[in-house]
Parts: structure tokens; C-alpha cells; sequence
């Protein structure tokens, strides 16, 4: 790793970090929050994968530009590349990691903003946000990935606006084909909800996808449901009658008094954030993820290709 945090409110600008199998990383050992990272040039960055004429497992643990594991970070005016014939994984990455929620409560994986960057070369992906809600993708060019440029997997209230995306990926190129990566512009994957993909521009004369913006669900929308007793008081916080790791920001919430449409904000220990008021009492609580994603508007996009 070129530069790694473990400690929140850093900040990386009008640095170059080149040859580095992770450029710029927020480590995964706690929930770190308020980053700036601003006008570096990541360049040439080292995959860990193999190739694209490999059907290998390897590549997906490592081999990124700019991580973060955590929330509130500001990208803008970045230059990522991948060194040519490298099998990279991520050029700018957000995820959220359940096991260090309470560290950032009620903060928790959100308000990522990713906007003004060059992202060049054999990333498998691009830009993604993962796990990180309220979150916006604004303004970048992509070019050069392998599965995807943009994405947005598993996260709320999330925008992808305004951007390029150039795909050149061969039709032969297999890389990470173990993985089965059905091949896209921009993807949306599993469980988003209440998503925004508008005015962006995909770019496929120079290459092979599958789809421009492909709307992704995973295989079932039957994941296992969480029952939690808690008490409610009639605001948007309830108190778990115990502490629950199954229960997770970005699951949805049924039960006695609450709205349709009410997600998990935060969770730390007992504490739950809901997106809207759930009504007072003592409610057995149902929690569950929304494998397939629902609400994604995908309006206003320019898509240009050489296939029917």
C-alpha cells in the first residue's frame, strides 16, 4: 500500500503513487470516516489477479487505486490507472464492512462523494460504492474495465450522474471469468434501492458488453429474515431488546407500526436508526435485504453502440 489510513479525518492531495498493488487505502479495521482525497495521480497500480486469459479466483482481495472501508470521503480531481497487461481489481473503491458499524454510529457508511476523476486502465471495475448509502458518482470518465465501469451494489439513495463511461474490453478478454461477470457500462447490483442513473454517457463502439446499464439482482430475493424485539417510541430510533450482528443498515424493516419502505440507517449494538417514524409499543421486528434492489430510476442516458 502506498498510503494507508487507521484514523479517520486524513486527507491525500497532489501526491503520486505509482506501481503500488493499493495506492491510497482507508483501512478495514475500523469504521474511519471524513476523507478528502484530491488531485493525486494513482498511476500504473498492480493487480493481483489472473489476466485475462486465466480462469482464476485470485484478483478480488487486492489491486485498487483509491479504497475506502468506511464513509463521509470526498474524491475529486483523481488520476487512477492501471499498468497495461495488469489485472487490477478497483480503481476508486467505497465499501461498507457490518463488523465496524458501531465505530461511525449513526454516521455508518454513507455520503461518499466521487466526482472529477480520470479512472484509466485494466480495472475490473472502474468506480463502485458498495454497502455505502447516500452516496454520488458525479462527473468522472471511465475507461478501459473489464466487468464494469460504474457500480452500485448493495446501497441506498445512491446517484450516478453525469459521467463517461468508454468500454474497449475484446469479446475474448476473460478476465475474472471465473466470477461469471455478466459485462456492463454501468451495473447495478443486488439489493439498491431508490437509485438514480441519469445523463451519463456509454460508450460501446470500441468494445464488448452484454449491456450498456444492466440492472443486476442476485439469484433469490428470499434471504434468510432477522426477527428482533425492540422498543419504539414513535421516532425514527428504536432499542433491540439485545444486540444483534445479523441486523444491518440497508435491510428492510416490517412489522407492527412501521412504514412501507423503512430501511435500516444505522445500527450500533441495540441503538437502530430507521429511515422513517416506527410506532410505539414493543414490535417483534422483521429485518431482511432486498436481494433484486427496487425503485432504480434510469432516465436520460446516451448510449452508443455497433450491436443490434
Amino acid at each position: 500500500v502506498g498510503i494507508m489510513f487507521r484514523a479517520s479525518l486524513g486527507s491525500v492531495t497532489r501526491s503520486t503513487i505509482r506501481y503500488f498493488q493499493n495506492g491510497i487505502q482507508v483501512e478495514s479495521t475500523g469504521e474511519y470516516h471524513d476523507f478528502i482525497i484530491a488531485n493525486n495521480r494513482v498511476i500504473e497500480c498492480i493487480g493481483a489477479g489472473g489476466g485475462p486469459t486465466q480462469k482464476s479466483t485470485y484478483g478480488e482481495d487486492r489491486g485498487d487505486g483509491i479504497t475506502v472501508w468506511g464513509c463521509a470521503a470526498t474524491i475529486t480531481g483523481n488520476l487512477v490507472t492501471a499498468r497495461a497487461g495488469q489485472d487490477c481489481r478497483i480503481g476508486i473503491h467505497m465499501e461498507g464492512l457490518a463488523n465496524y458499524h458501531a465505530d461511525s454510529f449513526p454516521l455508518q457508511d454513507n455520503m461518499c462523494t466521487v466526482v472529477g476523476n480520470v479512472v484509466r486502465g485494466p480495472f475490473r471495475r472502474s468506480i463502485v460504492t458498495e454497502n455505502v448509502n447516500n452516496s454520488t458518482i458525479t462527473g468522472n470518465t471511465c475507461e478501459g474495465a473489464k466487468w464494469w465501469g460504474i457500480a452500485i451494489v448493495r446501497s441506498l439513495a445512491c446517484s450516478v450522474t453525469g459521467n463517461t463511461v468508454i468500454f474497449d474490453r475484446v469479446a475474448t478478454d476473460g478476465t475474472g471469468s471465473a466470477w461469471d461477470p455478466i459485462h456492463a457500462g454501468i451495473a447495478v447490483y443486488g439489493g439498491a434501492v431508490q437509485c438514480v442513473i441519469s445523463g451519463n454517457t456509454i460508450d460501446l463502439t470500441r468494445g464488448h458488453a452484454r449491456a450498456a446499464i444492466c440492472l443486476l439482482g442476485s439469484d433469490v430475493d428470499d434471504a434468510v429474515a432477522v426477527e428482533q424485539r425492540a422498543a419504539t417510541n414513535g421516532t425514527a430510533r428504536a432499542t433491540l431488546a439485545s444486540a444483534n450482528p445479523a441486523v444491518q443498515l440497508g435491510q428492510l424493516i416490517t412489522g407492527p407500526g412501521v412504514p412501507s419502505a423503512t430501511f435500516v440507517v444505522s445500527v450500533a449494538g441495540t441503538a437502530l436508526l430507521a429511515s422513517n417514524p416506527i410506532g410505539a409499543g414493543s414490535p417483534l421486528l422483521t429485518f431482511k435485504w432486498h436481494e433484486r434492489g427496487q425503485g432504480t430510476a434510469v432516465t436520460n442516458n446516451s448510449v452508443l453502440c455497433n450491436a443490434a
